[in-house]
């Protein structure tokens, strides 16, 4: 299959294959800080800054002309993240005596509340940091 995609192709592929798994992995670790408590950690874990830094860097990464391909990295980051962030919190959170499905589907719950929220943000940050790297202006940052 790498040899029927030009170079070019094959390389951005590569690019988004590792934005989205560093958004996977950006929410497991995340997920892991924020652990079970309150206090710096929870605050850490959930600190809105970094959540709309993951899609501007994401449509910064898509290196497109097309602002639509800037918004739809920042859409799929946000999501991919927030996706992770929850999965690992059903293992993370003490959510009482009960399977870990039932953890996985009370922590999954949540997610809807932020995807929603993420429908705007990922793919405004995303079109930022493609714009911003088309211009390498110090507005959006």
């Amino acid at each position: 299959m790498e040899q029927n995609l030009p170079a070019g192709r094959l390389a951005a592929a590569r690019r988004f294959a590792l934005s989205i798994a560093s958004c996977i992995a950006f929410g497991i670790v995340m997920a892991w800080i924020k652990g079970n408590g309150a206090g710096l950690s929870d605050a850490v874990g959930n600190i809105s800054a970094l959540w709309l830094l993951l899609p501007f860097l994401a449509g910064a990464a898509a290196r497109s002309r097309h602002v639509l391909i800037g918004a739809l990295s920042g859409l799929l980051a946000t999501v991919a993240a927030l996706a992770a962030f929850y999965f690992a919190e059903s293992f993370v959170l003490d959510l009482g005596q009960h399977s870990w499905l039932t953890d996985l589907s009370l922590t999954m719950g949540t997610v809807v509340y932020y995807a929603e929220r993420g429908l705007v943000t990922g793919p405004v940050f995303g079109a930022l940091g493609l714009w911003w790297r088309q211009r390498r202006s110090v507005t959006p940052p």
